[in-house]
């Protein structure tokens, strides 16, 4: 394996992008590539969302469509709520203010800022069987 790896860095084919856990970490992608990549994932709907929750650290959802502004029409209200509640589910939120309805929107503060690329959301399709409780299908997966 260790021949192997070093063969495919020689040859360009692999390029070291970091480490973690003092275990070198390698990716196909030279850094320009890399870089270029990252720039069109914070360009999406989510990677505007969330560039704009790192910089204000506290916010509501509306505020965060009030700050993206009319600039982008494929981010909606509706949008930037559904994320947050994504994000507050998987801990990257702490509540800082609880909703009323029809006074004020929940607030939130950002804790888990783990980078500048976009947590992202996916909506897979999953089949359970009722009989036996087991999973018999997720989409586009081996099971």
């Amino acid at each position: 394996r260790t021949n192997f790896v070093a063969k495919l860095k020689r040859l360009g084919i692999l390029y070291k992008c970091g480490t973690r856990e003092s275990q070198t970490l390698f990716t196909v992608l030279n850094s320009d590539e890399r870089q270029q990549k990252s720039a069109e994932k914070r360009k999406t709907p989510e990677g505007v969302m969330w560039t704009v929750m790192r910089v204000t650290k506290e916010f509501s959802p509306n505020e965060i469509y009030m700050l993206i502004g009319r600039g982008r029409p494929d981010i909606t209200p509706k949008s930037v709520n559904t994320y947050c509640q994504k994000l507050l589910k998987a801990g990257y939120f702490k509540v800082t203010q609880t909703a009323k309805p029809n006074q004020r929107p929940a607030r939130y503060r950002l804790i888990n800022d783990t980078g500048p690329l976009a947590p992202t959301v996916h909506r897979k399709e999953v089949i359970i069987d009722a009989n036996d409780g087991k999973v018999a299908h997720v989409e586009e997966a081996q099971l």
